[in-house]
């Protein structure tokens, strides 16, 4: 009776741990499924941005080479639109969470636990590479110009609109247009690379990761 009596405890004891355990792989998941969901819905905020944003560039980069050259308020009006950056955002609360404390061994499906990983530790950090350095150019090479060469208590930052219809633009020469324009090239190049590759990469593995984590533990 003993012996039963302590079998039975140890069988109870070990379908409380699988029981607690199963609760809390559910659990991480449905959590997991809430961050990445706000991921997609961002990423798709930010492509909607970027194509806009895309479009306009090229618009305003055939006007740029207009001969004979567009007036100083023709051409800084077409210029101040294309003033932008994108600092990227993502949310990994819950994995950082299960990483530290060692709950990634929860999810019991090896290739979801795998591409979780894979996702969070590879695919996000490439993605906030890419758009700093993006950012970073911007910063470092199209912002300075236009700080020496426009004068920005002139136009509104937030409506890309000029406040003056004789706006300054220091310096302006044949050269000085066609450095700026090559910035601006260079620069939409690269978003227009994050916009339809690295991007769009990151938003359809967090899609695909969604799809595995409803088919495998029925949530939504």
């Amino acid at each position: 009776m003993l012996f039963l009596a302590v079998f039975c405890g140890f069988l109870a004891e070990n379908w409380r741990e699988q029981y607690v355990e199963r609760h809390r792989e559910n659990e991480y998941v449905a959590h997991l499924l809430i961050d990445l969901k706000r991921d997609t819905a961002y990423f798709n905020l930010v492509a909607r941005v970027m194509e806009k944003q895309l479009k306009t560039f090229d618009s305003s980069n055939v006007a740029l080479d207009q001969i004979p050259a567009l007036k100083d308020a023709e051409f800084i009006r077409l210029v101040l639109p294309l003033r932008t950056t994108y600092p990227i955002a993502t949310t990994t609360t819950t994995f950082t969470q299960m990483k530290s404390s060692g709950s990634l061994r929860y999810i019991k499906d090896f290739e979801l636990s795998a591409k979780v990983s894979r996702y969070y530790d590879g695919v996000i950090p490439q993605l906030l590479a890419f758009f700093k350095n993006m950012d970073d150019y911007y910063s470092s090479n199209i912002d300075p110009f236009i700080v020496q060469h426009f004068d920005l208590s002139e136009s509104d930052f937030n409506t890309d609109t000029l406040k003056t219809n004789n706006p300054t633009y220091l310096e302006r020469t044949n050269k000085s247009d066609f450095i700026l324009k090559n910035l601006l090239i260079k620069y939409y190049n690269s978003l227009n690379f994050n916009y339809s590759e690295t991007l769009a990469d990151a938003n359809h593995y967090a899609k695909n990761l969604i799809d595995l984590i409803q088919k495998e533990y029925d949530i939504y």
